[in-house]
């Protein structure tokens, strides 16, 4: 007989059988080219951000409007660095990744999974840093944001390292993107005007406030305004859960439950870290526009505490929202449906012996 030839390269390494997971971790899955457009999008975001801060600084000219303009632009600052560093991590990890595939490699350790991510973090976050010192190196206290937007960026990018699988902070990075998005055009001012207009604020209100024309004018337009931070926050919400979830159902086969209570609620999480983040590293600088004048203060104190309010509802929604989509997707087991036919069986055959017996 003769003896059967093989392919030592299909199923094996160096002659040692590989187990069929470990080849289908290596496998490229379909469509590879959407988490790469994802990480490029948050990448593109924090550039738009950049950009849109260093507009509105340079249009209030002015050292204690620049000032005041600076202190209200670091937490979106922030936010979009943490999503640029879940950017970079995710294509460090993706870039990893794709050189395993041409290598043959094994798989990577968890540390070196860390490293990689966190490095490419690392490079998001010390980017940020060279264009805030670079633009705004003359703003009092900006050293800590500096230092702020690099552990911003570090931390971020090491989190996508975490796990094995790159599906769960894709679709939280896919969740954020859109969440955001949906919250600046909720915030333009045509959208905003007329959220503010159905709820009983409209222009006449507003500017019959700022004259002190009417004491209830302001209580209007304060109503309305607390309403609309309200409904836009539900609103975010419901998009971060909604995207986490399709993202997780069309790419995150046997993903379970967890991960998309998780990917929902990532949006909120973010807003909160971000929040904190921007509390320890802006401190000096807030501290400095908030003494600029008691309107500064208060302006500066109203709208932190609607970013906190704005992070709950967000991570509280998105999470609720990501687990009902997910369990209206359930379908009972073949082996509980044919439960109770096979208990409506037997309690037929038993009623059908009982009349027999009687009929004898």
């Amino acid at each position: 007989m003769g003896a059967v030839m093989t392919k030592p390269s299909v199923g094996t390494r160096d002659g040692v059988p590989v187990p069929a997971r470990d080849r289908a971790d290596r496998t490229p899955p379909a469509r590879a080219w959407v988490p790469w457009t994802v990480a490029g999008l948050g990448l593109i975001w924090l550039i738009v951000k950049l950009w849109a801060a260093h507009q509105q600084i340079h249009d209030n000219a002015g050292d204690t409007v620049a000032i005041a303009t600076a202190t209200l632009a670091i937490p979106s600052v922030v936010q979009a660095t943490a999503l640029a560093g879940l950017g970079g991590g995710l294509a460090a990890r993706l870039g990893t990744d794709l050189w395993r595939v041409r290598r043959s490699a094994g798989p990577v350790r968890r540390w070196l999974r860390y490293a990689v991510a966190a490095t490419g973090g690392l490079i998001v976050g010390l980017g940020v840093m060279g264009t805030v010192l670079g633009a705004y190196g003359n703003v009092p206290s900006i050293g800590g944001v500096a230092v702020t937007v690099v552990i911003t960026g570090t931390v971020a990018g090491a989190l996508v390292g975490i796990g094995k699988r790159l599906v769960v902070p894709e679709a939280a990075l896919a969740a954020a993107l859109a969440s955001f998005v949906a919250d600046t055009i909720l915030n333009s001012g045509t959208v905003l005007g007329h959220m503010m207009a159905a709820l009983g604020a409209g222009r006449s209100a507003i500017t019959d406030c700022d004259q002190g024309a009417a004491v209830s004018a302001c209580a209007r337009v304060v109503n309305a305004n607390s309403l609309v931070s309200h409904v836009d926050s539900v609103i975010v919400g419901l998009v971060a859960g909604l995207v986490a979830f399709w993202y997780l159902r069309r790419r995150g086969r046997g993903v379970a439950f967890p991960a998309y209570e998780l990917a929902g609620a990532a949006t909120g999480l973010l807003l909160l870290a971000t929040e904190a983040l921007t509390h320890l590293g802006g401190a000096g600088l807030v501290h400095v526009a908030r003494s600029i004048s008691a309107d500064d203060r208060t302006v500066i104190d109203l709208l932190a505490g609607n970013r906190v309010i704005h992070g709950l509802l967000v991570l509280f929604v998105g999470a609720i929202v990501a687990l009902i989509a997910f369990g209206r997707t359930l379908r009972p087991s073949p082996a509980r449906a044919a439960a109770p036919a096979r208990v409506g069986a037997s309690a037929g055959d038993g009623t059908q012996a009982t009349d027999d017996q009687r009929s004898s």
